[in-house]
């Protein structure tokens, strides 16, 4: 799951579109993104005024990445 800050309550059920830079590298060059669809699942108060902290579950995940994974050698 993820929680995180936002400054609007978004009510739980919600579905959301997360996109989450796992590894950035200069010029989009070996960059990893994890993207997934999911859904607030609680709303919290926030000691920062105005926002509010948001809990969401993953629903489906997947993964961009901007280089094709490199082949390995089998071991014969």
């Amino acid at each position: 799951g993820l929680y995180f800050l936002s400054p609007r309550a978004i009510e739980p059920g919600t579905p959301i579109d997360v996109e989450v830079v796992l590894v950035d590298r200069p010029l989009g060059r070996g960059s990893i993104r994890m993207c997934s669809t999911a859904h607030i699942v609680r709303v919290d108060g926030s000691v920062k005024s105005g926002w509010h902290g948001l809990a969401a579950i993953f629903d489906e995940i997947s993964y961009s990445r901007d280089e094709p994974m490199p082949a390995h050698a089998s071991a014969d």
